[in-house]
C-alpha cells in the first residue's frame, strides 16, 4: 500500500493513493491482495482491517468493504492469475520462458512505455 498504520484499537488501516481517475474494481482488488497479505503474513483477519482509497485529484477518501467472502475472492483471482502466467512458460517450475510463446505489438509507438521493452526488443 501507499501507506499504512495502525490505530490505537489495533486496527490495520491501509490507504492506496490515486492521483488519477478512480477506478473502483481495480482499486478493490488491488487493496484486496494488501489485505490478502495481512491476512496471511500477519494474521489479521478482514474484520481487523481497514481499506481506503484516497483519490488525491477529487480529495475523496473512500472505504473498501472487506469480509471473509471478499477474501476467498480475491485468493482465487490471484491464484487464477498464476496459472494463467505459467501457462505461457516452456519451464513454469525453473520458471522458464519462450519470447516466441508472447504477441508482439507492431506498432512501436507502444513500446516506449512496455515494462518488458528490454527484453522484448532490445534493438529499441
Amino acid at each position: 500500500p501507499d501507506f499504512g498504520y495502525w490505530t490505537a484499537e489495533n486496527r490495520l488501516v491501509l490507504v492506496d493513493w490515486k492521483t488519477g481517475a478512480s477506478d473502483p474494481g481495480a482499486t478493490a482488488f488491488q487493496l484486496g491482495c494488501y489485505a490478502l497479505y495481512a491476512n496471511e503474513v500477519l494474521q489479521r483477519s478482514p474484520d481487523g482491517v481497514d481499506l481506503f482509497e484516497a483519490n488525491l485529484r477529487e480529495g475523496v477518501v473512500t472505504g473498501v468493504h472487506w469480509d471473509d467472502g471478499r477474501l476467498e475472492a480475491i485468493r482465487e483471482r490471484v491464484r487464477f492469475s498464476i496459472r494463467s502466467m505459467k501457462a505461457y512458460l516452456a519451464d513454469p517450475e525453473a520458471n522458464v520462458a519462450v519470447i516466441d510463446n508472447f504477441e508482439r505489438t507492431e506498432d512501436l509507438r507502444l513500446c516506449r512505455w512496455c515494462n518488458f521493452r528490454a527484453v522484448c526488443r532490445p534493438e529499441l
